[in-house]
């Protein structure tokens, strides 16, 4: 998979799990009152994704996308 972004609802990927994934994630945050408005960014490369939400940061497999939740993604960003 090429280098490709993300960012504020324009997904670039050739990756239905990915895109699938970025949308659940998107859809909970959209309902937490204090994440609403926060910039997000997800840049996919390679076999992995990068997550960067109000500063918060995390990376995770492509392969291991079906294991984490919204909730999960959430609480393992640093």
């Amino acid at each position: 998979m090429m280098l490709e972004g993300y960012a504020d609802g324009m997904l670039a990927s050739n990756s239905p799990k990915v895109e699938q994934w970025i949308a659940a994630l998107n859809s909970f945050l959209d309902t937490l009152p204090d994440m609403e408005d926060e910039p997000r960014e997800y840049i996919v490369a390679d076999d992995k994704v990068q997550v960067r939400i109000a500063g918060r940061f995390g990376e995770f497999r492509v392969s291991d996308l079906g294991r984490w939740s919204p909730q999960s993604t959430l609480s393992e960003l640093k």
